[in-house]
């Protein structure tokens, strides 16, 4: 009975360890998620910073440049138009343009890591 009692407690212990691991490892892997995401957010927002300047330069540009061959006034509205229709375009595309290719990228990462850690769990358990 003695020695009963003794393997109950030693797969309790190893149970625990096991327990406490595995918390661990969740917490590792949440980290890393999210540090993961981190870095993309960041990386997303410098690119668009960037290209918010760059549209700035070409609509001064394209202004100036038609400035010179049908006068400033009329080059000011037509470039602020092609703006205008570029967001519009946006507006009504953006689901197909951004949100899903976006959904997509997000969803193959996650069942990429899920088919990774499924491999390692095979092979720890082989």
């Amino acid at each position: 009975m003695k020695d009963l009692n003794e393997d109950i407690r030693a797969l309790f212990s190893e149970s625990e360890n096991l327990v406490r691991k595995e918390v661990e490892l969740f917490k590792m892997d949440m980290v890393e998620k999210t540090a993961k995401a981190s870095g993309k957010i960041v990386a997303i927002v410098l690119i668009v910073r960037i290209s918010i300047i760059f549209l700035g330069l070409l609509g001064i540009s394209l202004i100036m440049l038609l400035g010179r061959i049908i006068g400033y006034d009329i080059a000011v509205y037509i470039v602020t138009g092609f703006f205008a229709l570029l967001c519009l375009f946006l507006l009504i595309y953006r689901k197909r343009l951004i949100v899903k290719p976006f959904m997509d990228h997000q969803l193959g990462e996650y069942l990429k890591d899920q088919d990774k850690k499924n491999r390692e769990r095979a092979v720890n358990d082989f």
